[in-house]
């Protein structure tokens, strides 16, 4: 199958999936595997598979990423962010916009306590 037509076919196929209602996690890795199948063939799907397992789930530190995801659930879930964001919008209430500094006020806290160091460096 030429390349043309496959991009045609997966773009058709990402479409309909989106369109039935599908998740779009799942509609993109199932194209993948078709598009993987029509194109180069079904040998390519061993290496998708070995490069995939060797890169991605050898990967230790990727562990802590749903462990991010569940404390700021926690954090939401508990009420903590309202709460934060309201004792924040009351102490910049008469500051010029205020109600953007409180935005990135509570977002930097939430990202230290769940996690992401990245959004404390400067």
């Amino acid at each position: 199958m030429s390349a043309e037509l496959l991009t045609l076919v997966m773009f058709g196929g990402l479409l309909v999936g989106l369109f039935m209602g599908h998740p779009l996690a799942f509609v993109l890795g199932g194209m993948a595997v078709i598009g993987a199948y029509l194109g180069p063939g079904i040998n390519t799907l061993g290496i998708i598979i070995n490069n995939v397992y060797g890169n991605a789930m050898d990967n230790y530190v990727l562990v802590a990423i749903p462990l991010f995801i569940l404390m700021a659930r926690f954090l939401n879930d508990s009420g903590v962010t309202e709460k934060m964001f309201d004792a924040m919008r009351l102490l910049l209430a008469n500051v010029r916009g205020g109600l953007a500094f409180t935005v990135v006020v509570v977002s930097v806290l939430l990202a230290a306590t769940t996690g992401i160091v990245g959004a404390l460096l400067p």
